[in-house]
């Protein structure tokens, strides 16, 4: 009989922390929802702006497409939405080049104090394109796979040594997050 109880404890334990998984889960799925919606607003807000380039409006308003079809997959749970989404993956895959210049573009955009901190200390167009890909959360490792170029470690130090820091000091990607959100 106490095996029984005890069995029923546990079962009833592990159906708790699953419950508490599921509810965590969603809890961060609306947070990325809620993210998406914000960006969506400031991206529309800087197409109001006259004074951007045509490269850069198209950047934004490729994104905003984007993100207006991921939430309304997500809201409407009907994944026709996402198909400009699975188009602009497949674009991205195959053209590296033009999804990091489009994606500096939209930071010059979005965040122009950012990019003109990184401009005051002489990265080159490629070093800025690389920094854009740690600014939208990859990891070191995760852009070294993206754009397959063995020369990450030696980009991660020449752009490190331009930003004045040395091996010991932060995480870059960490780094480059923080200093977006200061700017």
């Amino acid at each position: 009989m106490k095996l029984k109880i005890s069995q029923l404890e546990t079962d009833k334990h592990n159906a708790e922390l699953e419950l508490e998984k599921k509810n965590l889960a969603a809890e961060n799925m609306q947070l990325k929802i809620s993210q998406l919606e914000s960006e969506g607003e400031r991206l529309k807000d800087l197409l109001k702006e006259s004074e951007l380039s045509k490269p850069i409006l198209d950047a934004i308003q490729e994104r905003i497409g984007i993100l207006n079809g991921l939430l309304a997959a997500k809201i409407s749970g009907n994944e026709t939405y996402s198909k400009p989404y699975d188009t602009w993956i497949n674009q991205v895959t195959e053209d590296k080049k033009s999804f990091m210049d489009s994606t500096r573009l939209a930071f010059r955009a979005s965040y122009p104090a950012f990019m003109k901190y990184l401009d005051d200390h002489n990265l080159t167009e490629l070093e800025l394109n690389y920094v854009c890909l740690y600014a939208i959360g990859l990891r070191g490792k995760e852009i070294s796979e993206y754009i397959q170029v063995k020369r990450h470690y030696h980009m991660s130090t020449d752009i490190r040594k331009k930003l004045g820091l040395n091996e010991n000091d932060t995480n870059l990607g960490l780094h480059i997050r923080n200093l977006m959100k200061k700017l």
